[in-house]
């Protein structure tokens, strides 16, 4: 790989990363509201391509991301970790809640 490409790479990875960030900071979980420790959780994991990290750790483009993250709920890290702790039993409420708060114009 020439220089100029590490360099276009360094730099689409950092852009991606100021992404994630500012996402992270403008946002909070979903469930209970905290604004630290934000993970993105797939809403629809057979629609995952990627994780959000790796798109960015890989410097693909900014619409890649971008389409990734619309794909995903910020949930902190505790809630998160509940989400996928008992799968079928969290998730399906997690989705069922999700539910209610589209139906009554709340996300």
């Amino acid at each position: 790989m020439t220089d100029g490409k590490r360099n276009k790479k360094r730099e689409a990875r950092q852009r991606n990363y100021k992404y994630i960030k500012q996402v992270k900071e403008e946002g909070k979980c979903l469930l209970c509201l905290i604004k630290d420790k934000l993970t993105f959780h797939h809403r629809e994991p057979k629609k995952k391509k990627k994780e959000v990290q790796r798109i960015a750790s890989m410097g693909l483009s900014l619409r890649r991301l971008k389409s990734e993250i619309e794909n995903c709920d910020l949930l902190c890290e505790d809630c998160h970790r509940m989400v996928h702790l008992d799968r079928s039993n969290n998730l399906r409420r997690y989705n069922e809640f999700i539910k209610f708060l589209r139906k009554y114009g709340k996300l």
